[in-house]
């Protein structure tokens, strides 16, 4: 999928309805087990927004494929991709290091754990598994 559309296609780069319904509907393992982390790994990232397209080029759009798009960008204004805020890179500093120390240990005990503290739905999850994901790659 691409960000922008090119070539006149308003809708260049929109995924199928079967796609769609399958992103929608399917659903993932608990990040929790292995089989989940391992599957979260492989598709962060993966899911792009929908193409930004005026009101007039919406309305040129046929019917059926005008739900499809905005279903889609429903869809993916639901699931935002992280951004990149100071704290954000404060706790992935903090957490790389903790997580590069105790790979490097040679011996018990490892370093303390990380605790971050926050109100709801400000990325605390999202933060911390991104980190890890990313440590795990490299």
């Amino acid at each position: 999928m691409t960000r922008a559309p090119s070539h006149g296609d308003p809708l260049e780069g929109l995924p199928s309805r079967a796609r769609i319904a399958e992103l929608i509907l399917g659903g993932h393992p608990p990040r929790d087990t292995y089989v989940g982390w391992q599957s979260y790994r492989s598709r962060r990232g993966l899911l792009l927004p929908a193409p930004a397209i005026s009101p007039q080029q919406w309305r040129t759009i046929p019917e059926s494929r005008r739900a499809d798009y905005d279903l889609f960008r429903h869809l993916t204004n639901a699931n935002l991709p992280l951004q990149d805020t100071p704290m954000h890179d404060k706790v992935g500093r903090l957490i790389r290091r903790r997580l590069r120390g105790n790979t490097m240990k040679q011996d018990d005990p490892t370093r303390a754990g990380v605790m971050v503290s926050g109100w709801g739905n400000y990325g605390k999850t999202a933060s911390v598994c991104s980190t890890a994901a990313v440590f795990q790659d490299h």
